[in-house]
């Protein structure tokens, strides 16, 4: 095992941290960075199209990618393979191509558990059509209740969309059971496979399925390149999704006659280096991802899931399951964007929200949660790092964020502080000092969109001076609403409509140590403080 992860230049360049993270994207080996360097070093001409030896001879690489894929998930042939910029994309494809097909009051079902790649695609084809969603539930511990399905199948059900394993709940669908009743019915079935690709062996044919999905970079590959699957004969006659050059065959002033499959699906120029990455990836993933290596992660997730079930306040959500290596959890003590940072301070990488999926998190009344993902180059070293990262974040005392008076700490103390841990101490000193705003006055109207965590905002305006109060779950993210209200309090309309955030931040240096969705966020109170004094 530590040979694996020794062919990761990731981990040479960051020894410091613990990466479980891999369900958002995977780490690549030499091998893929290599294929990517070669490209553009010796052999950056386009395909497809030129006639000399060298366009000829990349040609014939990039066709060998296709081959490759189409063997290791078990296709019956390459022109099956549809290289896309990633599984949303080929959703999107999908969605499009089989719009044809489709008429008002057809139905779809689809899980709630689905990523919003498998979910939106068909809700905007859906109010396009005029077509019907239907859903299978999950129960209260996010376990998919599949049973249902036969209640919602009908002679309507045009197309049945679900996640060979979901990114949030881990556990694999039991496909050759769910293909057999939805081909029963006349409908086709579409897997996203974008979780499962890199834990388990992949069969289409074994499957039955109609087509299936999955991204490059969650395979130990390179990020902007996709494959979908789809079964013969599926998309000859369908839709195009986009049209321009490579993939017609002729083109006339009043028409054009578009390319077989799978170039009719290939518009332009490809991402031709992230092909070539992705057949280092699939020849690396063939010669390492063994029984073994599966076995190594299913460890590494009973471990994980066996130390967090010990610890007093941590709930585990989802069932515990052998499929994919991932658990989702939360703290009583902290709000996940909290535990998040706290982790991140100490190095370890771990991905916190509603993961894309928040019909599910609906489902389950989850504002966010925390999510541990593991891949092969994992480690017990690993494991045991986390846990100590987590026990110190689970033991910070509110008594050691105490003030020393009643007064607000200065923002200067913010701007002299050096360091993220030192400013993010002063952040939560400020978020303490927030007052709380009453539940019952934390109503949708109240509620801001497109913050990591909800964020709830009220004004009022007197003598033409606007006064705020601000409210969050999350012990950072009052800290962060402390820091841009404190200037904003008592001001006219006129200072509120010209604050730049951005500047502000900057100014404070603390703008580097935010993620971008942080400064969205922040962002998004900001308009909305300027749109309700705008109202006066």
């Amino acid at each position: 095992m530590s040979h694996l992860r020794t062919q990761f230049p990731f981990f040479r360049q960051h020894p410091e941290l613990v990466y479980f993270d891999s369900a958002a994207t995977a780490q690549v080996p030499q091998t893929v960075v290599d294929a990517i360097t070669d490209y553009y070093i010796r052999a950056k001409v386009n395909v497809h199209r030129s006639g000399y030896r060298l366009a000829s001879q990349l040609t014939d690489r990039f066709e060998q990618v296709r081959s490759d894929v189409a063997t290791y998930i078990n296709a019956p042939s390459a022109r099956q393979i549809v290289f896309t910029y990633g599984t949303t994309d080929g959703f999107n494809l999908l969605a499009q191509a089989l719009s044809s097909r489709l008429k008002a009051g057809d139905e779809i079902i689809l899980t709630e558990a689905e990523h919003h790649a498998n979910l939106v695609p068909w809700q905007q084809l859906a109010h396009k059509l005029g077509l019907v969603l239907r859903w299978i539930p999950v129960d209260k511990h996010g376990a998919i209740q599949w049973q249902q399905l036969d209640s919602l199948l009908s002679q309507r059900t045009r197309l049945v969309c679900f996640a060979h394993a979901s990114n949030t709940l881990g556990a694999y669908a039991p496909i050759k059971t769910l293909v057999a009743k939805i081909h029963a019915v006349g409908a086709l079935c579409i897997v996203d496979g974008a979780q499962a690709i890199a834990h388990c062996q992949v069969d289409v044919q074994a499957m039955d399925c109609d087509a299936y999905l999955f991204s490059g970079h969650k395979l130990y590959g390179p990020t902007g390149v996709g494959v979908l699957y789809a079964r013969e004969g599926l998309l000859d006659d369908a839709a195009v999704y986009r049209s321009g050059g490579e993939m017609v065959q002729q083109v006339a002033k009043s028409h054009s006659e578009f390319q077989p499959m799978p170039l009719k699906y290939e518009v332009g120029t490809p991402n031709i280096s992230a092909v070539l990455g992705l057949g280092a990836a699939i020849a690396w993933c063939r010669d390492n991802l063994t029984d073994a290596i599966f076995a190594h992660e299913q460890q590494i997730y009973r471990d994980l899931r066996q130390g967090l079930s010990a610890r007093a306040g941590i709930e585990l959500v989802g069932e515990d399951t052998d499929g994919v290596p991932l658990i989702l959890f939360k703290s009583a003590q902290l709000h996940p964007q909290d535990l998040a940072l706290a982790l991140d301070a100490q190095n370890i990488c771990v991905r916190t929200g509603k993961h894309c999926a928040m019909v599910l998190h609906d489902a389950l009344h989850s504002d966010g949660l925390v999510r541990l993902s593991v891949a092969a180059y994992n480690n017990r070293q690993d494991v045991e790092r986390f846990f100590s990262a987590l026990d110190r974040a689970l033991t910070i005392e509110d008594d050691d964020m105490a003030l020393p008076t009643a007064q607000l700490p200065e923002l200067d103390e913010l701007r002299s502080a050096k360091g993220w841990e030192n400013k993010y101490r002063q952040i939560m000193l400020l978020g303490k000092q927030l007052p709380k705003i009453p539940t019952e006055q934390q109503s949708p109207d109240s509620l801001i969109e497109g913050c990591e965590s909800p964020v709830y905002l009220l004004a009022a305006e007197r003598s033409g001076r606007w006064q705020f109060q601000a409210d969050s779950p999350s012990k950072i993210i009052r800290g962060l609403l402390m820091v841009i209200l404190l200037p904003l309090q008592q001001q006219p309309r006129e200072a509120i409509n010209e604050f730049d955030v951005d500047a502000y931040l900057h100014e404070l240096g603390v703008a580097h140590f935010l993620s971008q969705s942080r400064q969205n966020g922040l962002r998004a109170v900001i308009e909305r403080l300027k749109t309700l004094s705008g109202l006066s």
